[in-house]
């Protein structure tokens, strides 16, 4: 059978008839190295001791495995619809990923680590066209302080001359996040009150707009804190800015306002 015909019957092939077609030859694991699979659904990365891989869809888990190899094959050639990495020792633990030229293609990226160098060095090997990243960094450095973080996105945004949307939200356990931003961003600052502060970047058309959730529910001194940063138009008018942060805190945690909901609840009918 001609390559080209071959081709279009992989083009029709799920993934585990792709890693079967794979070890019959060399010719044909050459072929499918050569195709990329849209995968709809999350991919799993962690490491317990060795790197492990699982590809999950709606009905359940697809496929799950220790093999290096096989891992960089599947890193390299699916487009995932969410990436998820669960790291708990440094990559510098596991060389071989680290030295991978191959790069990630997914819309949506979940990670977390006890590690901020893991999130560097997985971001490294992502390609352009990430729609968003959540991430959650345990450990006391994260608990105690992001400052450091917001610093980085934020001149990492300016340098780059970011895309206007481009958000990074997050929460943290200490105060004074906030406060160090204004002051260090001090002679760029546009505007700047109690729940957000507005900075300049290089490109008159773009702003950085930094806002802390706050609402009946959640103030200053209450744990967590939760920020959404973002990279906006300059033309924006304060009238347009959006004053829900609930709905982009329970992107964050789709439980936090349960307590808050059903205390509110009970005092109303007691009422």
């Amino acid at each position: 059978m001609p390559d080209d015909i071959k081709l279009v019957c992989i083009g029709k092939m799920k993934f585990n008839e792709r890693l079967s077609l794979r070890c019959t030859a060399k010719a044909e694991r050459s072929l499918v190295d050569s195709q990329k699979y849209e995968f709809f659904g999350r991919m799993r990365f962690e490491d317990k001791g060795s790197l492990s891989l699982a590809l999950y869809c709606d009905h359940g888990c697809d496929f799950y495995g220790y093999d290096f190899k096989l891992n960089k094959y599947i890193l390299k050639v699916l487009e995932f619809e969410c990436l998820e990495i669960h790291f708990y020792n440094p990559l510098l633990d596991f060389k071989r990923f680290m030295t991978e030229d191959g790069m990630i293609t997914t819309k949506k990226i979940d990670i977390q680590s006890f590690n901020m160098d893991n999130v560097v060095d997985v971001l490294r090997k992502t390609k352009n066209g990430v729609e968003s990243i959540e991430m959650k960094l345990y450990g006391k450095e994260f608990k105690e302080s992001a400052f450091d973080e917001i610093l980085a996105m934020s001149h990492m945004w300016i340098d780059t001359n970011a895309e206007i949307g481009f958000t990074f939200q997050f929460s943290v356990y200490k105060y004074g996040s906030f406060e160090e931003f204004t002051g260090h961003f001090a002679r760029r600052i546009v505007s700047i009150n109690e729940k957000r502060v507005r900075i300049r970047t290089k490109n008159p058309d773009r702003h950085i707009l930094l806002e802390r959730g706050l609402d009946k529910y959640f103030r200053i001194y209450i744990f967590p804190l939760f920020y959404r940063l973002m990279v906006i138009s300059a033309e924006m008018e304060e009238s347009e800015y959006d004053n829900n942060c609930r709905e982009w805190i329970e992107k964050m945690d789709e439980d936090i306002y349960y307590t808050f909901d059903s205390e509110y609840s009970s005092d109303s009918s007691e009422a």
